[in-house]
C-alpha cells in the first residue's frame, strides 16, 4: 500500500512539473510590460516594428517614429518580440565556402594541363587544388563580412485572450527537441 502511495505522489508531482513548464514557456513568449520592441503584422500591409506602449485583449499600442500607433487585435496576423541580434557568420562562411570552391574548380579546369616538366599538374589537379584554397580563402572572407553584418532576431508572442488567438488562425500545440554543437 506504501509503495502505490508513493508512485501515485511521484506521478502527481511529474504532472505538476510538467504543466508547470508549459505555463512557463506560454508566458515567455507574451511580452506584457512597456518599452518592449515588437513587430506586429497586419492583414492589410507590411510589419512595422516600434516599442509598445500598451497591450489589451482588444488592442495593442505601438510607438513607431515617435508617433503612437493603436491596432486591434482582431486585424493583426502576427505579433513578434524583439530577441536580439544574431551573427551572420556561420551564413557568410558557407557562402563564401561555395563561391570560393566553384571559383577555384572553373578556374584549375580552365587553365588545363601544364606541359609536361618538373612540377606539372592535370587540369583535374589544378581544380582540386584552387576548389580547397579558393574555398577557404572564400569561407573567411564570408565569416567576416558575416560576422559584420547581424540580423534581427525576432520571436513570436502570443495575443492576449482566445478570441484573439481564433482571429489569429488557431493556436498550435507541440513539442520542439533541438540542440547546439560548438566547435
Amino acid at each position: 500500500m506504501r509503495a502505490l502511495s508513493i508512485a501515485q505522489m511521484g506521478s502527481a508531482a511529474l504532472v505538476g512539473l510538467t504543466l508547470c513548464a508549459v505555463q512557463v514557456s506560454a508566458q515567455s513568449h507574451t511580452a506584457s510590460s512597456a518599452g518592449v520592441r515588437m513587430r506586429v503584422l497586419t492583414a492589410s500591409g507590411a510589419p512595422v516594428a516600434g516599442r509598445l506602449v500598451a497591450w489589451g485583449t482588444d488592442s495593442l499600442v505601438l510607438l513607431v517614429d515617435g508617433t503612437e500607433r493603436a491596432y486591434a487585435t482582431g486585424s493583426l496576423v502576427r505579433v513578434e518580440t524583439f530577441a536580439g541580434r544574431r551573427s551572420q557568420a556561420w551564413r557568410g562562411a558557407k557562402l563564401g565556402l561555395v563561391i570560393g570552391m566553384v571559383a577555384g574548380v572553373a578556374l584549375g579546369i580552365a587553365d588545363g594541363d601544364d606541359a609536361p616538366g618538373w612540377f606539372a599538374m592535370t587540369a583535374g589537379e589544378k581544380a582540386l587544388a584552387g576548389g580547397v584554397g579558393l574555398g577557404l580563402l572564400g569561407m573567411g572572407i564570408g565569416a567576416g563580412i558575416g560576422a559584420a553584418s547581424g540580423a534581427d532576431h525576432w520571436e513570436p508572442a502570443a495575443l492576449p485572450g482566445a478570441a484573439a488567438d481564433l482571429a489569429r488562425g488557431g493556436t498550435r500545440i507541440g513539442a520542439r527537441i533541438g540542440g547546439r554543437i560548438a566547435f
